[in-house]
């Protein structure tokens, strides 16, 4: 099994699980902010997937914001924007060599192990997810949405 299993069905599930809940909101409420500085659906779902799409790009020899992303404008946008990005990252974590995990990479902001930067865009598309559902709680979402898949492995049926 590949050593990076646990982390690639993590950024299968997550990013599925963001896209089915992003279905909960009207394109109307994508655009809602819950205070005036804060971020809205549209802008956090951009949030997670640049983090998806642009680790790869610092971790080849680019920088960050090297792949663009913008606001998506509506929840079917937005919803395939964050399945796309971490379909494309999950796909991206298969190819790596985990034996170059310790080597160091500046980020700019601090120099960690190439295996923790790995991990970071999956673990921003978690914190960026409870940003979702804390805007559907806001707007009056009290139900848990989980999307149903059977995780490899799992046993199930």
């Amino acid at each position: 099994m590949n050593p990076l299993q646990t982390l690639i069905t993590t950024t299968d599930f997550i990013g599925h699980n963001f896209a089915h809940n992003l279905g909960f909101l009207s394109d109307e409420h994508l655009a809602f902010k819950p205070a005036p500085t804060a971020h809205s659906a549209a802008e956090i779902t951009r949030e997670a997937a640049m983090h998806l799409l642009n680790m790869k790009a610092v971790l080849t020899g680019g920088k960050f914001g090297d792949v663009p992303v913008e606001v998506p404008v509506s929840q079917a946008e937005a919803r395939e924007l964050i399945t796309r990005a971490a379909t494309e990252c999950g796909d991206w974590l298969k190819t790596l060599d985990v034996s170059t995990f310790n080597e160091p990479i500046n980020l700019g902001f601090a120099t960690m192990s190439r295996g923790q930067c790995v991990t970071m865009p999956v673990l921003d598309m978690v914190h960026h997810h409870g940003q979702i559902t804390y805007i559907q709680t806001i707007l009056g979402d009290n139900e848990n949405h989980f999307y149903t898949m059977v995780m490899e492995g799992a046993g199930g049926n």
